[in-house]
């Protein structure tokens, strides 16, 4: 298990932790399972968002006046 795999794993124990303690629609698990979304979506799309960010940067450098 490398150390992503690992983080994400400590994570999903987490909120399972509490939300068991508190309940699902909790706050303080609303914001574990937010963190870990967060983290999922940075395994799956690196390319996209490593792109869009290419994007950003071109689009306001080049609308910048001289």
């Amino acid at each position: 298990m490398n150390i992503y795999e690992t983080v994400v794993e400590k994570y999903r124990q987490r909120m399972v932790e509490v939300a068991g303690k508190h309940g699902y629609t909790a706050e303080e698990t609303v914001k574990v399972s937010q963190h870990l979304d967060k983290l999922l979506n940075m395994s799956t799309h690196p390319v996209r968002q490593g792109m869009s960010r290419a994007h950003d940067d071109i689009k306001y450098s080049t609308n910048k006046k001289s």
